[in-house]
């Protein structure tokens, strides 16, 4: 299960969102079609790691697949409800509760 968990470095940019996208590719590739990126590591997101995250959904979704996030920071979290991407995006907490999500629809 933890293998559908992909740690997203901090900050959002560049060379981690090349590294976030080509573990989701691999992923989507190997057939694994719920994903789960943890944004654990992150204080803040900015504009284009919003981008980033979109384009990550749509990746998956254009196969079939699901991206939910993992978001324990207030902050972070606070930035996904003011973009209403909490609204396009499944929200966990923890991730334990993205593990028992997981469990659940299994």
């Amino acid at each position: 299960m933890h293998d559908r968990i992909i740690d997203v470095a901090a900050p959002l940019n560049g060379e981690s969102v090349t590294a976030m996208s080509a573990a989701l590719h691999q992923r989507l590739a190997a057939g694994m079609f719920d994903h789960f990126l943890d944004l654990s590591r992150l204080a803040t997101l900015d504009s284009a790691a919003l981008g980033a995250l979109i384009r990550a959904l749509r990746s998956a979704r254009e196969v079939g697949a699901s991206v939910s996030l993992i978001v324990p920071s207030p902050q972070v979290h606070r930035i996904l409800e003011i973009t209403a991407l909490t609204r396009v995006f499944k929200v966990h907490r923890s991730r334990w509760a993205a593990v028992d999500a997981l469990r659940a629809a299994a």
